[in-house]
């Protein structure tokens, strides 16, 4: 795997495709500062599904929404996807959670998260990450998907303090 370019030069460049200054920020920040990664997300469907599994996680964190019925729903998008939306989520939660808001995976969605880490237990995010990290190692593996998807949202609400 290559290393990212310099953020002094991917920023221009991407932003030179016709995104603007905070679009250019979040995508490469979602995109591990790969440029071309970050065009790829911003001219896909990616913002749009980021938004709509942002959704989801606080219908799951609020128990507003059936994890089984939300995890047929997000079925078609690879787990690996997901466990990467909910690894930076927790991270960003955690982060907050211990005051070290500067740097977050999820920097559009400061206020939102802000929020949430005030009512979270540490120790439980801790340990949803840790079995997060077991679910991507385990990718490769034969699970199945639909059982680990529910498995993962019906852990969420239980974050709660």
């Amino acid at each position: 795997k290559l290393a990212a370019p310099p953020s002094a030069l991917s920023r221009p460049w991407l932003a030179s495709q016709g995104f603007g200054e905070e679009t250019t920020e979040l995508a490469l920040a979602l995109n591990g500062g790969a440029p071309l990664a970050a065009l790829e997300w911003l001219q896909g469907e990616g913002p749009a599904k980021r938004r709509e599994f942002l959704k989801t996680w606080v219908r799951l964190l609020e128990e507003k929404g059936d994890p089984v019925v939300l995890a047929q729903k997000w079925g078609e998008e690879s787990l690996q996807q997901v466990v990467t939306w909910l690894l930076a989520i927790i991270a960003d939660l955690v982060r907050l959670s211990m005051g070290l808001g500067e740097r977050l995976s999820n920097p559009d969605q400061r206020d939102l998260l802000q929020d949430q880490a005030k009512g979270l237990n540490l120790k439980r995010l801790f340990k949803f990450w840790c079995y997060l990290l077991e679910v991507r190692e385990a990718l490769n593996t034969h699970l199945n998907k639909q059982l680990q998807l529910e498995t993962l949202f019906l852990e969420i609400p239980a974050l709660k303090a």
